[in-house]
């Protein structure tokens, strides 16, 4: 029994453990400005005829701004364009 009653601690004290680190990458990762998808099967984005991946950056069709993929989910940026007025 008391073997039993070890193992449990020991497998309790890994899972806790495992825990602290994945947590502290994850906030690692993220203060860098970096995203991180955790979906196991993230979706691709359809945008403008062209397929991308989750995570995938692409320009907006303004030529300004930039898009990127999020599980589906086309992001762009709307920041102001001053490219159809040059003359």
């Amino acid at each position: 029994m008391k073997i039993n009653k070890f193992l449990l601690l020991v497998s309790l004290i890994i899972v806790f453990l495992s825990g602290l680190l994945l947590g502290f990458y994850i906030k690692n990762t993220q203060s860098r400005g970096e995203s991180i998808d955790l979906n196991p099967f993230p979706k691709s984005c359809y945008h403008n005829g062209q397929t991308y991946k989750s995570g995938e950056s692409f320009p907006a069709e303004d030529g300004c701004n930039s898009c990127t993929c999020y599980n589906g989910k086309a992001a762009c940026t709307l920041m102001g364009c001053d490219k159809f007025f040059i003359k």
